[in-house]
């Protein structure tokens, strides 16, 4: 049975739509693993591989979209993040297509569960205040 990466509340950054995204990205994750572990010819893995891709790449224009109507003072070193992964993701695809038996199953979910949940839970619980409503009541400086 593949591996399996699981939603859970501590991920959410407050914001639907991101979060929506995260989800998706967390259920591609498991595509490719479920797909690489059935033994799906490689050109199936190679189209899940391209849609994870794909999808990544969406979120992360959304988000920074997001983040840039929000102001967010570290949205370069977010892009950055962002870019660096994208390459990741591109030389996975690469690996694969040079040779399926390149890319081990487990690894791969190891590593894209890893990233996606420290990608969160870090660079992106640090832009979540920017989105979370003002406290009734509270001083807010004017």
């Amino acid at each position: 049975m593949p591996p399996r990466l699981e939603w859970t509340d501590d991920l959410s950054v407050g914001v639907e739509v991101l979060d929506h995204h995260h989800q998706q990205i967390v259920e591609l994750i498991n595509r490719v693993s479920r797909t690489m572990f059935t033994g799906a010819e490689a050109d199936m893995v190679t189209v899940v591989l391209h849609d994870l891709r794909d999808y990544a790449t969406f979120h992360f224009r959304e988000e920074e979209a997001h983040l840039e109507a929000q102001g967010y003072s570290d949205l370069e070193s977010h892009r950055r993040l962002h870019r660096h992964m994208a390459g990741q993701i591109d030389e996975i695809i690469a690996m694969h297509d040079g040779g399926p038996r390149k890319v081990v199953a487990s690894e791969l979910h190891e590593f894209l569960s890893n990233w996606l949940v420290r990608h969160i839970r870090n660079a992106d619980h640090a832009y979540a205040p920017l989105f979370a409503p003002p406290v009734q009541g509270a001083y807010n400086g004017t």
